[in-house]
């Protein structure tokens, strides 16, 4: 049996489970909106807190690549060019 036989017999057996059983299968108080409960202002705070938390980790993310893009343009300061200069003075010696 290949691969997409096995996806589509997944696919015929949870739509039979889900025929079976609709009370399983039912949205969410947030998808259906329950209007008489806070239910849903507070999943809709949740998804914002964590697409807040998400935001956040990218905007993390991107600051250090802006940084390495900043160090990679800077050039050498003078010290480690006299340091590389004089190691490679030295090697050339002692060929």
């Amino acid at each position: 049996m290949n691969c997409s036989a096995t996806i589509r017999a997944l696919g015929v057996v949870a739509a039979v489970a889900f025929v079976q059983f609709p009370q399983s299968a039912s949205a969410c108080a947030m998808c259906m909106g329950a209007p008489d409960g806070h239910t849903g202002e507070a999943l809709n705070g949740a998804i914002f807190f964590m697409l807040g938390c998400l935001g956040f980790i990218m905007l993390g993310i991107g600051a250090v690549v802006y940084s390495f893009v900043q160090r990679a343009k800077n050039p050498l300061p003078q010290h480690l060019i006299l340091t590389e200069s004089l190691q490679s003075e030295g090697t050339e010696t002692l060929s």
